[in-house]
Protein backbone atom coordinates (compact mmCIF):
# COMPACT_ATOMS: atom_id res chain seq x y z
CA UNK A 1 0.00 0.00 0.00
CA UNK A 2 3.02 2.26 -0.52
CA UNK A 3 1.27 4.06 -3.38
CA UNK A 4 -1.94 4.72 -1.42
CA UNK A 5 -3.20 8.23 -0.59
CA UNK A 6 -2.24 7.53 3.03
CA UNK A 7 1.29 6.63 1.99
CA UNK A 8 1.56 9.85 -0.03
CA UNK A 9 0.40 11.85 2.98
CA UNK A 10 3.22 10.42 5.07
CA UNK A 11 5.82 10.78 2.32
CA UNK A 12 4.89 14.46 1.94
CA UNK A 13 5.12 15.12 5.69
CA UNK A 14 8.13 15.94 7.83
CA UNK A 15 6.67 15.22 11.27
CA UNK A 16 3.96 13.21 12.99
CA UNK A 17 2.20 14.66 16.01
CA UNK A 18 0.47 12.19 18.31
CA UNK A 19 -2.24 12.52 20.88
CA UNK A 20 -1.55 10.29 23.90
CA UNK A 21 -4.65 9.02 25.71
CA UNK A 22 -6.55 6.51 23.60
CA UNK A 23 -3.91 6.52 20.84
CA UNK A 24 -0.61 5.58 22.46
CA UNK A 25 -1.81 4.75 25.96
CA UNK A 26 -4.87 2.55 26.56
CA UNK A 27 -6.11 4.71 29.39
CA UNK A 28 -9.78 5.46 28.85
CA UNK A 29 -11.01 2.48 30.90
CA UNK A 30 -8.82 3.69 33.77
CA UNK A 31 -10.15 7.24 33.40
CA UNK A 32 -13.75 6.05 33.43
CA UNK A 33 -13.29 3.86 36.49
CA UNK A 34 -11.50 6.67 38.35
CA UNK A 35 -14.16 9.26 37.48
CA UNK A 36 -16.90 6.85 38.50
CA UNK A 37 -15.29 6.09 41.86
CA UNK A 38 -14.51 9.72 42.65
CA UNK A 39 -17.97 10.98 41.69
CA UNK A 40 -19.63 8.24 43.73
CA UNK A 41 -17.93 9.60 46.85
CA UNK A 42 -19.87 12.81 46.29
CA UNK A 43 -23.20 11.13 45.57
CA UNK A 44 -23.06 11.14 41.76
CA UNK A 45 -23.47 7.88 39.84
CA UNK A 46 -22.43 7.54 36.20
CA UNK A 47 -22.52 4.66 33.72
CA UNK A 48 -20.03 3.92 30.98
CA UNK A 49 -22.61 5.08 28.44
CA UNK A 50 -22.95 8.39 30.29
CA UNK A 51 -19.19 8.85 30.39
CA UNK A 52 -18.87 8.10 26.67
CA UNK A 53 -21.60 10.63 25.87
CA UNK A 54 -20.52 13.44 28.19
CA UNK A 55 -17.04 12.84 29.61
CA UNK A 56 -14.60 11.50 27.04
CA UNK A 57 -12.09 14.19 26.00
CA UNK A 58 -14.23 16.88 27.64
CA UNK A 59 -12.76 19.43 30.04
CA UNK A 60 -13.16 17.81 33.44
CA UNK A 61 -14.92 20.78 35.05
CA UNK A 62 -17.44 20.89 32.21
CA UNK A 63 -18.03 17.16 32.65
CA UNK A 64 -18.47 17.45 36.42
CA UNK A 65 -20.88 20.38 36.10
CA UNK A 66 -22.98 18.27 33.75
CA UNK A 67 -22.84 15.19 35.99
CA UNK A 68 -23.71 17.12 39.16
CA UNK A 69 -26.52 19.01 37.43
CA UNK A 70 -28.02 15.81 36.04
CA UNK A 71 -27.82 14.27 39.52
CA UNK A 72 -29.66 17.23 41.02
CA UNK A 73 -26.62 18.34 43.02
CA UNK A 74 -25.41 21.86 43.76
CA UNK A 75 -22.77 23.19 41.38
CA UNK A 76 -19.55 24.20 43.10
CA UNK A 77 -16.26 24.58 41.20
CA UNK A 78 -14.25 24.25 44.41
CA UNK A 79 -15.95 20.92 45.06
CA UNK A 80 -15.28 19.82 41.49
CA UNK A 81 -11.57 20.39 42.10
CA UNK A 82 -11.77 18.03 45.08
CA UNK A 83 -13.51 15.43 42.91
CA UNK A 84 -10.80 15.80 40.29
CA UNK A 85 -7.98 15.25 42.79
CA UNK A 86 -9.74 12.15 44.08
CA UNK A 87 -10.12 10.97 40.50
CA UNK A 88 -6.44 11.57 39.82
CA UNK A 89 -5.48 9.55 42.88
CA UNK A 90 -7.67 6.63 41.79
CA UNK A 91 -6.31 6.81 38.24
CA UNK A 92 -2.71 6.71 39.38
CA UNK A 93 -3.49 3.86 41.77
CA UNK A 94 -4.86 1.82 38.87
CA UNK A 95 -1.65 2.46 36.96
CA UNK A 96 0.42 1.32 39.93
CA UNK A 97 -1.73 -1.77 40.49
CA UNK A 98 -2.28 -2.80 36.87
CA UNK A 99 0.50 -1.09 34.95
CA UNK A 100 0.42 1.58 32.24
CA UNK A 101 -1.12 -0.08 29.21
CA UNK A 102 0.13 0.93 25.79
CA UNK A 103 -1.55 0.32 22.43
CA UNK A 104 0.87 -2.04 20.74
CA UNK A 105 0.00 -1.34 17.06
CA UNK A 106 0.59 2.38 17.67
CA UNK A 107 3.90 1.72 19.43
CA UNK A 108 5.09 -0.37 16.48
CA UNK A 109 4.35 2.57 14.18
CA UNK A 110 6.13 5.02 16.49
CA UNK A 111 9.28 2.90 16.45
CA UNK A 112 9.17 2.46 12.68
CA UNK A 113 8.76 6.20 12.10
CA UNK A 114 11.59 6.92 14.54
CA UNK A 115 13.88 4.46 12.77
CA UNK A 116 12.99 6.14 9.48
CA UNK A 117 14.14 9.49 10.86
CA UNK A 118 10.66 11.04 11.13
CA UNK A 119 10.32 13.79 13.73
CA UNK A 120 7.58 13.21 16.28
CA UNK A 121 5.83 15.18 19.00
CA UNK A 122 3.08 14.75 21.56
CA UNK A 123 0.11 17.12 21.63
CA UNK A 124 -1.99 16.18 24.64
CA UNK A 125 -4.33 18.21 26.79
CA UNK A 126 -3.52 16.33 30.00
CA UNK A 127 -0.90 17.79 32.33
CA UNK A 128 2.77 17.44 31.41
CA UNK A 129 3.54 15.38 34.51
CA UNK A 130 1.00 12.79 33.41
CA UNK A 131 2.31 12.74 29.84
CA UNK A 132 5.89 12.23 30.98
CA UNK A 133 4.89 9.59 33.55
CA UNK A 134 2.98 7.62 30.93
CA UNK A 135 5.70 7.85 28.29
CA UNK A 136 8.47 7.03 30.74
CA UNK A 137 6.43 4.15 32.15
CA UNK A 138 6.12 2.59 28.70
CA UNK A 139 9.70 3.44 27.58
CA UNK A 140 8.41 5.83 24.91
CA UNK A 141 9.83 9.11 26.16
CA UNK A 142 12.95 8.95 23.96
CA UNK A 143 10.84 8.97 20.78
CA UNK A 144 9.23 12.35 21.48
CA UNK A 145 11.66 15.26 21.83
CA UNK A 146 8.73 17.68 21.69
CA UNK A 147 5.85 17.50 24.18
CA UNK A 148 3.07 20.07 24.37
CA UNK A 149 0.48 19.41 27.03
CA UNK A 150 -2.46 20.97 28.83
CA UNK A 151 -1.36 23.90 30.97
CA UNK A 152 1.82 24.56 28.96
CA UNK A 153 2.48 28.13 27.84
CA UNK A 154 -1.04 29.23 28.88
CA UNK A 155 -2.49 27.45 25.84
CA UNK A 156 -6.19 26.84 25.36
CA UNK A 157 -7.18 23.19 25.43
CA UNK A 158 -8.52 21.24 22.46
CA UNK A 159 -10.58 21.80 20.31
CA UNK A 160 -8.74 25.14 20.12
CA UNK A 161 -5.74 24.81 17.76
CA UNK A 162 -3.23 26.21 20.28
CA UNK A 163 -1.62 22.94 21.42
CA UNK A 164 -1.05 21.75 17.86
CA UNK A 165 0.18 25.13 16.68
CA UNK A 166 2.70 25.22 19.52
CA UNK A 167 3.89 21.73 18.60
CA UNK A 168 4.51 22.77 14.99
CA UNK A 169 6.27 25.91 16.18
CA UNK A 170 8.62 23.87 18.38
CA UNK A 171 9.17 21.38 15.57
CA UNK A 172 9.87 24.34 13.26
CA UNK A 173 7.70 22.71 10.61
CA UNK A 174 4.67 24.19 8.83
CA UNK A 175 1.36 22.67 9.99
CA UNK A 176 0.57 21.50 6.45
CA UNK A 177 3.78 19.47 6.46
CA UNK A 178 2.79 17.49 9.56
CA UNK A 179 0.33 14.68 10.24
CA UNK A 180 -1.74 14.42 13.42
CA UNK A 181 -3.03 11.14 14.81
CA UNK A 182 -6.06 11.38 17.09
CA UNK A 183 -8.85 9.25 18.55
CA UNK A 184 -11.44 11.84 19.58
CA UNK A 185 -13.45 14.65 18.00
CA UNK A 186 -11.98 17.48 20.08
CA UNK A 187 -8.47 16.41 19.10
CA UNK A 188 -9.33 16.10 15.43
CA UNK A 189 -10.97 19.53 15.49
CA UNK A 190 -7.88 20.98 17.18
CA UNK A 191 -5.47 19.55 14.61
CA UNK A 192 -7.60 20.54 11.64
CA UNK A 193 -8.09 24.07 13.00
CA UNK A 194 -4.29 24.32 13.15
CA UNK A 195 -4.10 23.36 9.47
CA UNK A 196 -2.74 19.86 10.08
CA UNK A 197 -4.07 16.85 8.17
CA UNK A 198 -5.57 14.56 10.80
CA UNK A 199 -5.89 10.79 10.91
CA UNK A 200 -8.44 9.43 13.37
CA UNK A 201 -8.24 5.94 14.85
CA UNK A 202 -11.30 5.71 17.13
CA UNK A 203 -11.50 3.33 20.08
CA UNK A 204 -14.36 1.86 22.10
CA UNK A 205 -14.91 5.15 23.91
CA UNK A 206 -14.85 7.38 20.80
CA UNK A 207 -16.09 5.22 17.93
CA UNK A 208 -19.57 6.81 17.89
CA UNK A 209 -18.38 10.40 17.96
CA UNK A 210 -19.17 12.59 14.94
CA UNK A 211 -15.79 13.44 13.46
CA UNK A 212 -15.20 16.35 11.05
CA UNK A 213 -15.69 15.35 7.43
CA UNK A 214 -12.12 16.33 6.58
CA UNK A 215 -10.64 13.98 9.19
CA UNK A 216 -9.27 10.77 7.66
CA UNK A 217 -10.67 7.65 9.30
CA UNK A 218 -8.15 4.84 9.31
CA UNK A 219 -6.69 2.00 11.35
CA UNK A 220 -3.26 1.26 12.74
CA UNK A 221 -2.96 -1.59 10.25
CA UNK A 222 -3.56 0.78 7.34
CA UNK A 223 -1.05 3.28 8.74
CA UNK A 224 1.57 0.56 9.21
CA UNK A 225 1.07 -0.56 5.61
CA UNK A 226 1.47 2.99 4.35
CA UNK A 227 4.78 3.94 5.98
Amino acid sequence: MKNSPLSKLFSDSYAVIWDMDGILIDSESYHFAAHKQALAEFGVTISEEYYIAHGVSIDVLVFYRKAFKDAGKDLDDALFQKVFYRKLAYYQQQQRDNGIKFIQPAITIVKRLYNNGVLMAIASQVDRDEVVRNLRGTSLLEYFPIIVSGGDFGLKKKPAPDIYLKATELLNIAPSSCVAIEDAVVGAESALAAGIPCLVVPNHFTENQKFPASAIHTTFSEIAAAI
